[in-house]
């Protein structure tokens, strides 16, 4: 009992550095960063869209779930795809550089922010969609609705559509929960810099 009530003691202690330094090191730090693209408005508030190369084809980059700055996490791809192509990563409310909403996360929504954020920021149709994970869902969803304006879809590891369920299954369910607590006390504010060897990352982009 004693050994557990010193393991749980150092847990909370770490969640409560975690928790201080996220409300006050790192958000400062989040304020400095400045938005590596033309932020553009979307109904209710602005959504961040990041553009590189010039040209005739336009790739659109859409994110997965959980990568909280696609604009950098595409980065690489983006500037070895731009040597040829118009490059564009879209950034959803909440997501990045961009604000939240009131907005309800449907997939109909996702797609109707998606347009308008491309054609606020002056991307000419059509696009050829590479999502990566659920953003394949909403990638399908826009091409069946305005199949003028898709000339391919370049799936990376996206999530399937032949699941189609009412209700989102629990263990996702759980998995949210889990997410917006690491979220809360910035867990990966603190973990990443431990994890992640910035030199070598930096000597492959």
């Amino acid at each position: 009992m004693t050994i557990l009530k010193i393991i749980l003691a150092v847990v909370a202690v770490c969640i409560l550095i975690c928790t201080v330094l996220h409300a006050t090191y790192f958000k400062s730090a989040k304020e400095d960063i400045k938005p590596y693209g033309e932020m553009v408005t979307v109904y209710d508030g602005q959504m961040h869209i990041n553009k590189m190369g010039s040209g005739k084809e336009t790739i659109v980059l859409l994110p997965g779930v959980g990568v909280a700055l696609p604009s950098a996490d595409f980065g690489p791809l983006m500037r070895r795809l731009s040597e040829k192509y118009t490059v564009v990563c879209v950034e959803y409310f909440g997501v990045g550089f961009s604000s939240q909403t009131q907005r309800a996360r449907t997939c109909e929504n996702y797609v109707d922010e998606i347009r308008t954020a491309l054609k606020s920021a002056g991307i000419k149709a059509p696009y050829v969609f590479m999502p990566h994970s659920i953003s394949s869902v909403y990638s399908e969803y826009y091409a069946s609705k305005y199949p003028n304006e898709v000339t391919a879809i370049i799936s990376l590891d996206g999530t399937s559509t032949a699941y189609i369920g009412d209700d989102m299954p629990g263990f996702v369910k759980s998995l949210l929960g889990v997410a917006k607590f690491q979220q809360a006390i910035g867990f990966t504010s603190i973990a990443a810099p431990l994890v992640t060897n910035k030199n070598k990352l930096l000597s492959r982009l």
